[in-house]
């Protein structure tokens, strides 16, 4: 059942990655969901030219230190403890950046069996917005 969408709903939160504030409408959680993925800041262009798609890792290892992909999927964060969580984990040697991926289907979600959540499809540029840059 749809009705009109609800006035937005602002979510300010202060955490390691410094001031992060969520905006949410009803309309865009049927577009769906805003999610997060955190990676080496050495991954930046090639992010920005081909988007996040795991059988491209070979810039850096991945955030867990991982040299080639843990799964068949882009791990995303669903809010910030997880991006806090995966910035303080940061096992690449060096810096990191927070990308913003827009309309993720919650339902295409898949656990991993430790809580965390990925999807099994390359995520488009079009669908990424660079958020945090070079956090340590």
């Amino acid at each position: 059942m749809l009705g009109s969408p609800k006035p937005k709903a602002t979510l300010t939160h202060r955490g390691r990655c410094g001031w992060f504030t969520l905006r949410s409408t009803s309309i865009e959680y049927l577009l769906g969901v805003r999610t997060f993925h955190v990676t080496s800041s050495l991954n930046r262009e090639s992010i920005t030219r081909a988007g996040l798609d795991w059988n491209l890792m070979a810039a850096s290892p991945g955030i867990a230190g991982s040299l080639g992909p843990e799964v068949a999927g882009v791990f995303l964060c669903r809010d910030q403890f997880e991006v806090d969580w995966f910035v303080r984990m940061n096992n690449t040697g060096g810096p990191v950046d927070v990308w913003s991926v827009d309309e993720v289907d919650a339902e295409s979600l898949i656990d991993n069996g430790s809580g965390f959540h990925y999807v099994n499809e390359p995520i488009p540029p079009d669908r990424l917005s660079l958020v945090h840059r070079d956090l340590r």
